[in-house]
């Protein structure tokens, strides 16, 4: 889990998965082929057109599955707001994106959750929601260390008091 803070914000994100890697190789590989089979390598010898075309389509289908995996919709990302006191949730992709915007007054923490099976894997979950409810806005998954860090920076976020500008005097502006 990626956790960056600076004065102004806190950025959570899900580790990058296979997807984006694995997407650059199939797409790579598809573009090899297509241009295997439209003649760019003289030393490929083709016993017949139906091959030829077997290998095109094959190339086109490899290309098509590699875009569509560097294309899809990346990992969630979550960003507090200590300005204007929000908190965003949204998805990091090409396309347009829905965000989920809560204030902090709706945001009640953050929980670490250890999940079953023989692996250290952990999720962190975002709490929010009004009067004593509360649901889970999303569940980010990584190892311990990382949901901790996480958690820690955004209840640490949610205790502090209202962010305020620094009040810069006539005299501070004249030393600059």
């Amino acid at each position: 889990m990626l956790v960056h803070e600076s004065p102004e914000k806190l950025t959570v994100q899900e580790d990058p998965g296979w997807g984006w890697g694995l997407g650059g190789v199939f797409a790579a590989f598809g573009v090899v082929i297509l241009a295997a089979s439209a003649g760019v390598f003289q030393g490929i010898l083709w016993p017949d057109s139906l091959t030829r075309g077997l290998a095109g389509a094959a190339g086109l289908g490899v290309l098509l599955m590699g875009l569509l995996l560097l294309l899809r919709p990346k990992d969630w990302i979550l960003e507090m707001d200590r300005k204007e006191r929000k908190m965003l949730l949204y998805r990091k992709g090409p396309w347009p994106r829905r965000t989920n915007i809560w204030n902090f007054a709706e945001v009640k923490g953050a929980r670490l959750v250890r999940l079953g099976g023989a692996g250290a894997s952990w999720s962190m979950e975002v709490l929010v929601g009004s009067g004593q409810e509360a649901m889970v806005a999303h569940c980010f998954q990584s190892d311990k260390a990382g949901c901790e860090r996480a958690c820690r920076a955004i209840e640490r976020i949610l205790e502090e008091p209202p962010w305020e500008a620094p009040a810069v005097t006539l005299r501070a502006r004249i030393r600059m």
